[in-house]
Parts: structure tokens; C-alpha cells; sequence
């Protein structure tokens, strides 16, 4: 990787999507995929990947410091080592000529999003509970791990998986955020050994992450006072309907590029 350039109005998009990928590591969740297509829409998607990771990596690191107490840890400890088969697999798949353009990727994962949001919302009107299956099966584990791993290696795109099963497992405001904060933590530094390996960060890409950086933490400081402001229904609401915003962001854009 090269050195970066970009436009003023470049850096201005890099500015405010690194703020927005502070805010959802302590706040509002959904904006996280919002983020990633920020920086895409003004680096390569491939490359923007490993110049993400350090930046989520900073973001994770406020977010367990402020929600640490809140994490629980049973339904870590059941997640994390799929998570971890997840993550390999994408990393042998970033190796393949099929993964060298992110745009197929991200008509994948938008449609999953979407799925997903749209179940949801049906379930509200059939006035089921948000449930996924009571207190999530070993099938349902499985599976979130798989694809959660699999996105977050290829795409940094494992926000709307996650954000659905935390909400589908019943988990209030904070230790929604709490164990999210642990899991995006363990799970960014897995994979960065993998990034680096891929070519995906380089001296260049950190160097233009210590610039960013201080914008991740402003936004990180304020998701943590928005949050503080929203009660939990509305913060539910809020979550679906960015993750909503999110798939259609990912979905639409490679499609009308076509």
C-alpha cells in the first residue's frame, strides 16, 4: 500500500467516518456499517479494510474501558472460538481472486442485513418477542459465529449480525454494549495478525490511522453521552433502523455502480 492521498472533501468524509465508527463502539451500533462505507466511498474497499481495523481497534479499547462491567461473559465464551473459525475462513477466502473487488461482498452482506431487519419488524407485527430462539441455540451460535467472523475479516461488516443477535437474545442498553465492546475487542485484535499478512496494513495505512484517530475517540466519548439520553426502546428502535439504513447503503451502491 502506497502512500495516501485524498481531496479536502475526502478528508472531511474520513473525518466524519471516523467519528461515526467512535459513536457506534459506545452508542448507536448501527452506524458502524454506515462508517466502513464512508471510508470505502474514498479508498479502495480492499485497502480500506486494513485501514479501518486500527481504528476499530481504538474505538473497542474506550468502549471496554467505559462498559467493561457491563459484558456477560456466558454468552462470550460460547461465541468467541466460532467467531475465531469464522475469521480464518474469511481470511482464505480475502486470499482468492473472488475477493480482490469487495463489491459482491457487499451485495451479500446488505441483502443478509436486510433479511435480517426486515424478520425482525415482521415479527412486531405477528407481536412476537424479539427472540431468536429463547436464550440462543448451539445452531443459532454457530451460526452467528461463522458469519459474524467471516464479514468482519472480509468487510469489517460483522456490526448487523451482531447487533441483531444482541438484541434477539434480550440483552439490555448496556450489556448489549458491554458484551458487543468485548466481543468487536478480542475478535479486531484476532484478525489484525491476518490483515497485516494480507498486505492490508502497512506503515502508510497506521500512519494515516494516528491521524484519524483522535476523531474515533471524540466519537467514542460521544456515543457514550447519547446513549446516556435514550431510553431502551427508543435505543432499539434506533439500532434497527440504522442497521436497516446500513444493508441498504451496502446493497444499493455496488448494484447502481453496475
Amino acid at each position: 500500500m502506497g502512500t495516501f492521498e485524498t481531496s479536502a472533501s475526502g478528508w472531511a468524509v474520513l473525518v466524519v467516518a471516523s467519528v461515526l465508527l467512535g459513536t457506534s463502539k459506545t452508542g448507536l451500533s448501527g452506524v458502524g456499517i454506515l462508517a466502513v462505507a464512508l471510508f470505502a466511498l474514498v479508498i479502495p474497499a480492499r485497502a480500506s479494510t486494513g485501514i479501518v481495523l486500527p481504528l476499530l481497534v481504538v474505538g473497542d479499547a474506550i468502549a471496554v474501558v467505559v462498559y467493561r462491567r457491563h459484558a456477560v461473559w456466558s454468552h462470550l465464551v460460547k461465541l468467541l472460538p466460532i467467531t475465531a473459525v469464522g475469521v480464518i475462513v474469511g481470511a482464505l477466502l480475502m486470499r482468492t481472486s473472488l475477493l480482490q473487488s469487495n463489491q459482491s461482498v457487499k451485495i451479500v452482506i446488505g441483502a443478509i442485513v436486510i433479511a435480517v431487519v426486515l424478520y425482525t419488524y415482521a415479527q412486531r407485527l405477528w407481536k412476537r418477542e424479539l427472540a431468536v430462539q429463547a436464550h440462543a441455540t448451539w445452531s443459532v451460535v454457530l451460526l452467528t459465529g461463522i458469519t459474524a467472523g467471516m464479514l468482519t475479516m472480509v468487510a469489517n461488516a460483522a456490526g448487523p449480525i451482531m447487533v441483531f443477535y444482541l438484541l434477539a437474545i434480550g440483552l439490555p442498553k448496556n450489556e448489549f454494549i458491554g458484551t458487543g465492546a468485548w466481543f468487536y475487542f478480542l475478535v479486531n485484535l484476532f484478525k489484525t495478525p491476518f490483515s497485516a499478512s494480507l498486505g492490508l496494513i502497512s506503515p502508510a495505512s497506521l500512519g494515516l490511522d494516528l491521524i484519524l484517530a483522535p476523531a474515533v475517540i471524540a466519537g467514542a466519548l460521544m456515543g457514550k453521552w447519547l446513549v446516556s439520553l435514550i431510553n431502551q426502546r427508543v435505543f432499539v428502535e434506533l439500532t434497527l433502523a440504522l442497521t436497516l439504513l446500513s444493508g441498504l447503503d451496502l446493497l444499493l451502491e455496488p448494484l447502481l455502480r453496475r
